[in-house]
This record gives structure tokens, C-alpha cells and sequence, in this order.
């Protein structure tokens, strides 16, 4: 979670917590993507069309067609309405730092074993 807190700092970072009791959001329907929006040109129109781009078990894919797209910014407006808001993420982090850090993993894991 420390990551995610130093990452939150940036201007281009909002860190949004998923709670548990969302149940079952989109995140777990579609699984990790990411929607790349290339830059506009001169014209206010876009130098290239959205792609969304899914790491696979078995592959990669990159999906381009305009009902895919939609499917997954609907899935991303799903989970960011889901997910807490940016202040109460920081919040729920910073009661639950330590909590799920490696380090306290392992000791948890060494003690379990003497």
C-alpha cells in the first residue's frame, strides 16, 4: 500500500480503494486492462483511435473497435463509481498500512512456523 501512497502523490495519480463490500464490481468481470487515448491533433481530433490493451494468461490483445471501447470505459466508470473517493482511499490506507505489507506477511509466516 505504500506504493500506492507514494504513487497518489503525482498530479496524474488518483488512488481509489476498491472496498470489499462493492462485491462483485466490473474489475473482477473484466480484469486488468488499461484504455490508451493518444493525443489530438491541430484539429481537436484524435492522432489515433482509443485502444484498450488486456494482459492475458495467454497473450496479449489490444481491442480497437468502437463497442469494445465502449464495453470497457463502461467497466472503468463502473469501478471508479464503486470504488471509495480519493479522500476517504487515503483514509482507509492509512488505517491499513501496515497491515498488508510483505514484511509483515513473512513474520506472520515465520511465527507460524516455530
Amino acid at each position: 500500500m505504500a506504493r500506492g501512497d507514494d504513487a497518489s502523490e503525482l498530479p496524474n495519480v488518483a488512488l481509489r480503494i476498491m472496498p470489499f463490500s462493492a462485491g462483485l464490481h466490473y474489475g473482477i468481470m473484466s480484469g486488468p486492462f488499461v484504455i490508451l487515448r493518444f493525443p489530438l491533433n491541430g484539429d481537436g481530433r484524435a492522432s489515433e483511435p482509443p485502444t484498450v490493451y488486456v494482459d492475458g494468461f495467454t497473450g496479449d490483445l489490444y481491442l480497437d473497435k468502437a463497442k469494445e471501447i465502449d464495453r470497457y470505459d463502461e467497466a472503468f466508470n463502473g469501478m471508479w463509481l464503486a470504488a471509495l473517493d480519493e479522500q476517504a482511499s487515503q483514509i482507509y490506507s492509512g488505517k491499513h498500512r501496515g497491515r498488508y505489507s510483505r514484511n509483515d506477511r513473512f513474520s506472520v509466516a515465520q511465527e507460524q512456523r516455530q
